[in-house]
């Protein structure tokens, strides 16, 4: 067995077996294709060893990819080989001598400066002035002017208790009357 008939083999197995969704399975296939392309140089067949994995992430790095990037396609090859080792048509698994992670580098959020969150935190108050003279000589508009009120001091309540205490918006919206 080749390498791309292997390839080929794990791919069915997400799909059948595992029932991976079609990206999974097109994210698998493009890394492990990638890694073909590199081996173009390297004796075809499956006898890969440790040394091999070790130049191509050397290359990985070398060409500047990201940390994560780099993760994943060594993710993909890891997962790979231990398909082949579980089904027989590998003795030994080249990832195995290989470390289980690298530390990437944290990336820090980024935050909004004093001015960008005055004007934010003061948003929903002028779409509720806007809503004001919008409706003020309409009778119909009356509810959705109160629609469009309500949900502006909603807007700024949310948005004053996510400055307030540092919360994520999944945690906001996770929120209770009872947990305030």
């Amino acid at each position: 067995m080749d390498l791309n008939e292997a390839i080929s083999n794990f791919l069915l197995m997400l799909k059948v077996e595992q029932n991976a969704s079609p990206r999974t399975i097109s994210a698998y296939q493009i890394d492990l294709n990638l890694f073909c392309r590199w081996l173009k140089d390297e004796p075809p067949g499956l006898n890969i060893d440790t040394h091999v994995i070790r130049k191509y992430l050397a290359y990985m790095h070398e060409a500047g990819l990201q940390p994560n990037t780099i993760k994943r396609r060594i993710a993909s090859l890891r997962s790979m080989f231990n398909f082949l080792q579980s089904e027989g048509e590998i003795e030994k698994n080249p990832m195995q001598l290989l470390a289980r992670g690298f530390k990437t580098p944290k990336r820090m959020p980024k935050v909004l400066n004093y001015e960008e969150i005055k004007a934010l935190l003061k948003a929903p108050l002028i779409v509720q002035d806007q809503l004001e003279k919008k409706f003020e000589l309409a009778d119909s508009g009356f509810y959705r002017l109160e629609e469009g009120i309500f949900a502006a001091v909603r807007d700024k309540a949310m948005l004053e208790i996510m400055f307030a205490c540092g919360t994520r918006i999944s945690e906001l919206c996770g929120l209770d009357l009872n947990d305030i």
